[in-house]
């Protein structure tokens, strides 16, 4: 299990988010930019677990086109949409975990590293721990996970 320490403010304010499936047609971007909005507005640090991405394109057996949000089809839209919708919060992301969507494309590649390195932030895994210090002592450790249904542990 990775552990994260983050340097804070002796008062924060921490968003955790997770399953906004960006790619799938009832996907609410208004809701997670008004989110965002608040973390931007309220200065709070985010973190997020797992399934960010659909990831469910056009060669899975699960893919419909009733399903699917028709401008994010591949995984590639999916990942660089994140990724612009995300760069002006990246002082704010803590980490950002993986889910079950972004796993099962873990034998080629990890999406979520990728959109991490882009972004310049810590990568979460399936599961891990936020410990926040201040003055480098622990005032706060929060377990995350975004569960290991069916995914190996990592």
């Amino acid at each position: 299990m990775k552990i994260i320490d983050c340097e804070m403010p002796q008062n924060y304010k921490l968003i955790v988010s997770s399953d906004w499936h960006i790619g799938a047609a009832n996907c609410d971007i208004k809701g997670i930019k008004d989110m965002l909005e608040d973390a931007r507005k309220s200065k709070a640090y985010l973190t997020f677990n797992g399934d960010l991405l659909e990831s469910i394109d056009v060669s899975d057996k699960r893919f419909s086109v009733k399903q699917a949000a028709m401008d994010l089809i591949t995984l590639q839209e999916q990942i660089n949409y994140i990724v612009d919708l995300l760069m002006p919060y990246k002082k704010q992301i803590l980490a950002i975990g993986i889910g079950n969507h972004e796993h099962k494309h873990i034998n080629k590649f990890n999406p979520t590293i990728e959109m991490c390195r882009r972004l310049g932030v810590n990568y979460g895994a399936v599961t891990y721990i936020l410990q926040m210090m201040n003055k480098g002592k622990l005032m706060h450790r929060f377990f995350l996970t975004h569960g290991n249904g069916g995914m190996p542990k990592g």
